[in-house]
């Protein structure tokens, strides 16, 4: 019985840990990928709905968020909508190929993740959205390669 007493305040504690929802970084607008590329309202939503989720600063996190940090984190670091202009933005063949992949992924179902997918049934995409979301990546990546855009802070 003494044991209780100890034992129900510790899992309280540990599930309270695990729900607490890690925080978002404050997004400059300059920096996201919005200013420095022209993104189509229907690829916005794209975006919105399949991707920002975990690649941007923008997520919505959910209960078990601490749980998943980890995943989000690594999405941030491989490609990261709010921080463009710092990450691949800042330099024209990096973004044109960041573009590039992201449309491999979305093609191959790679992009959004599988249990993301299962968790998230707004992030499935159709091949019409495959096709809307790579004609704009691939023509972004030629007009960036063309220009040779290159975005400093």
């Amino acid at each position: 019985m003494k044991y209780i007493k100890w034992l129900v305040p510790a899992v309280m504690l540990a599930v309270a840990a695990a729900h607490q929802r890690p925080p978002n970084a404050t997004i400059q607008h300059w920096q996201t990928l919005e200013a420095n590329i022209d993104v189509p309202p229907a690829v916005a939503s794209i975006l919105s709905r399949a991707c920002k989720n975990c690649h941007s600063n923008e997520t919505a996190w959910p209960w078990y968020g601490r749980m998943i940090e980890r995943d989000v984190k690594r999405a941030r670091a491989a490609m990261n909508f709010s921080t463009w202009a710092s990450g691949p933005g800042r330099n024209a063949r990096v973004a044109a190929a960041t573009l590039a992949a992201a449309c491999a992924d979305i093609r191959s179902d790679r992009m959004p993740l599988a249990p993301y997918r299962l968790m998230h049934p707004e992030s499935r995409l159709s091949r019409a959205d495959k096709k809307v979301f790579c004609d704009w990546a691939n023509g972004s990546s030629s007009e960036l390669l063309s220009r040779g855009l290159r975005v400093e802070p």
